[in-house]
């Protein structure tokens, strides 16, 4: 008999070692960590009111002139970001935790990727791991 990617006994465990490294890597202590320094940045909410005024980011900071648009090579970045972090802001748990998963599922999605072009689970483990603790690499 022999044995194909879609067998679940030779690429569960990757995924379940994958699963470890993202817990770690992206949602240590839970999300408990307060807030990031680029929290404060991307945030845009009035200081004086508290109310959101915008939720798609065009510039680097809320109180900067729009100009060139920022982080181009990350449109879904600049068009998510800003409204979650405006929508969320009383709750950084929630707003890491929505990060965690968008990250975790875009190492899935290199793990699969990984294995369509016929690497072995662990080799795709490995790029997917890497991808998942250092993602600009």
């Amino acid at each position: 008999m022999t044995r194909t990617h879609r067998d679940v006994g030779t690429w569960w465990p990757s995924v379940l070692a994958l699963c470890a490294v993202w817990l770690f890597a992206c949602f240590f202590l839970l999300g408990n960590l307060g807030y990031w320094n680029d929290d404060y940045f991307i945030c845009s909410r009035d200081p004086a009111t508290g109310e959101p005024f915008r939720f798609v980011m065009d510039r680097m900071t809320p109180f900067e002139p729009a100009g060139d648009p920022v982080l181009t090579w990350r449109p879904l970045y600049n068009i998510t970001l800003g409204g979650i972090t405006a929508l969320f802001w009383d709750m950084p748990c929630v707003m890491h935790l929505i990060g965690a998963l968008a990250h975790l599922a875009t190492t899935f999605a290199l793990w699969w990727l990984l294995r369509l072009l016929g690497r072995t689970p662990q080799a795709a483990f490995i790029g997917a791991a890497v991808f998942c603790c250092y993602p600009v690499a």
